[in-house]
């Protein structure tokens, strides 16, 4: 853990933040389309007063990553599955970062790749972390792209913009992506919220933080390992655990845990074995317990034979913290059922629904930043390896942006 005591830098100067207050109001008397293009480019005018750039170059810097000499090259503005806005800041040569619609809060950070909204303008939508969609519109339909307010029509067509996978939009699935979207409205909101509320009642500056740092010690063992074309029917949860697995035969020793010695997706798949598609914790927690029965992994520094795999629902932010403290990876799947103890033991499935129903995803947790603003007032952020491949493999996200259904670790 490495503990790192700084002042945040304020993200938004007072003057910047009065004038954009100022557009907003008069925009009222332009069109939908001037007043967004207009606003836009007022905001990409003053985005070095509106975004803490430093703090982004510290966030690559941890990774051994340099990114001080990216610069800005286009903002978007985004929407949730409720019309909540987002926006998006486009880096050059590559990165993004997503922040919310006054940009107080740095939602998620990708120093390594493109934006998953690169060469699109029009029908994006912003879910959370993973859940990137291009909106579009049935041939012969009329339809409004700006927003997803109508996404329950017959005339709109939901694609993931990275993977290219389509949404089908069944009842289940209208619901889950509302709650989703407004499950991330309310933490980034109450964030907000309890940060005027140290301000104002403890006259404690938020803006003064200390963060404590704890990271995998070798995580690039985890972040090199390229996942391209592994992820193709749904059975993230297994390519995160093989990433799980991996992690322990290459940096903790355990023998014989990867035939071959090779990351390759074989090894996905015969973790998996004959299970059905699942990011459900309790069959990724099978799944890894039998794969370390069966072949007998012995750690230098452990006593045990073979090591069961542990799920914790719901679990607490800083237990992954802990976790990855003392060097153990972590998959933080986002779905959980109603009620937990409905699970039926049937590989794939919660109360009689198949997992493939399901459209959140499991992801697999190298490093966690806690931020300490006062006794009562912690946040915390994670990188994550997405399972995409080599560009999504480093993601830094707010835990506004995920929901943590499971926790699955050795």
């Amino acid at each position: 853990m490495k503990k790192i005591t700084k002042v945040v830098a304020f993200l938004m100067a007072l003057g910047v933040l009065l004038s954009l207050n100022a557009y907003v109001i008069a925009s009222n008397t332009m069109s939908a389309s001037e007043s967004e293009r207009g606003e836009l480019s007022y905001i990409m005018e003053n985005i070095y007063s509106l975004i803490d750039f430093e703090a982004l170059c510290m966030i690559a810097e941890r990774r051994e990553m340099n990114f001080s000499d990216n610069t800005v090259s286009k903002i978007k503005r985004v929407y949730d599955f409720n019309d909540y806005t987002y926006f998006i800041i486009e880096f050059s040569p590559c990165g993004y970062a997503i922040y919310d619609n006054d940009f107080t809060q740095l939602l998620e950070f990708n120093a390594r790749a493109q934006s998953p909204y690169l060469n699109y303008d029009d029908g994006l939508i912003y879910a959370g972390a993973t859940q990137y969609y291009i909106k579009s519109i049935k041939s012969g339909q009329n339809s409004n792209l700006t927003s997803a307010k109508q996404f329950d029509i017959d005339a709109a067509v939901y694609t993931h913009s990275v993977l290219g996978t389509e949404i089908v939009m069944d009842d289940d699935t209208k619901i889950f992506l509302k709650e989703q979207s407004a499950n991330m409205a309310e933490a980034i909101e109450s964030k907000k919220n309890t940060i005027s509320m140290l301000e104002d009642s403890y006259s404690i500056n938020a803006a003064e933080a200390t963060e404590y740092y704890a990271s995998l010690r070798n995580y690039t063992s985890i972040t090199n390992a390229n996942t391209t074309g592994f992820n193709t029917s749904g059975n993230c949860g297994y390519v995160a655990a093989s990433l799980i697995v991996w992690y322990h035969y290459d940096v903790l020793g355990w023998s014989d845990f990867v035939p071959g010695g090779r990351y390759t997706i074989s090894l996905v798949e015969d973790i998996q074995g004959d299970r059905a598609d699942s990011t459900y914790g309790p069959d990724i927690q099978n799944a890894l317990s039998w794969w370390s029965y069966s072949h007998g992994a012995v750690a230098e520094n452990r006593w045990q034979e073979t090591l069961p795999a542990l799920c914790d629902l719901l679990p607490a932010s800083e237990s992954i913290y802990n976790l990855i403290d003392d060097d153990r990876p972590v998959i933080v799947l986002g779905l959980v059922p109603e009620n937990p103890r409905d699970f039926t033991g049937i590989a794939g499935t919660y109360m009689g629904r198949s997992a493939n129903e399901k459209v959140d995803h499991a992801i697999t947790v190298t490093g966690v930043v806690k931020v300490v603003n006062s006794a009562i007032n912690v946040d915390y952020n994670y990188y994550a390896h997405y399972g995409w491949g080599t560009a999504y493999n480093d993601v830094y996200i707010s835990e506004s942006v995920i929901t943590k259904g499971a926790a699955v670790y050795y």
